[in-house]
């Protein structure tokens, strides 16, 4: 293969992987977001479902035991949610780690690749020089 084909593959591939890593970063982004939203839908409803407790209440001792199955709810709601985040955002630096490396290593591709066609080219530009003095 030629050494300019090589640094042009090279600059593709490299193009190719730094989009990948916004892709990476745009889809970890947009499961956070979805997981947030979640959060926020089932804090609603369970806000929702204990004002219709509450209301149905007879006497303290209900309202007490409604609140108190509420909070127990939603701290373990919570606690899980939080859980899962973590585990998201705990994944992504390695996914984006496993992008950027595979983009070095491209990178460096298209440096020696650049390197070759440079060399290349000095040895010509000699080989000229040299006919050219012959004459």
């Amino acid at each position: 293969m030629d050494p300019k084909d090589k640094l042009q593959n090279a600059a593709k591939g490299s193009v190719d992987t730094a989009m990948a890593g916004f892709t990476t970063a745009t889809k970890n982004m947009q499961v956070i977001a979805g997981e947030i939203a979640k959060m926020s839908m089932d804090s609603y409803e369970n806000s929702a479902q204990l004002i219709e407790k509450l209301r149905g209440a007879k006497s303290w001792e209900d309202i007490v035991a409604i609140q108190t199955g509420y909070m127990k709810t939603a701290y373990e709601n919570f606690a899980s949610r939080t859980q899962k985040l973590g585990e998201i955002m705990g994944t992504m630096p390695q996914e984006m780690t496993r992008t950027y490396t595979q983009l070095f290593n491209q990178g460096k591709q298209g440096a020696e690749a650049a390197g070759e066609a440079t060399k290349r080219a000095g040895e010509q530009a000699a080989d000229q020089i040299k006919d050219a003095t012959k004459s």
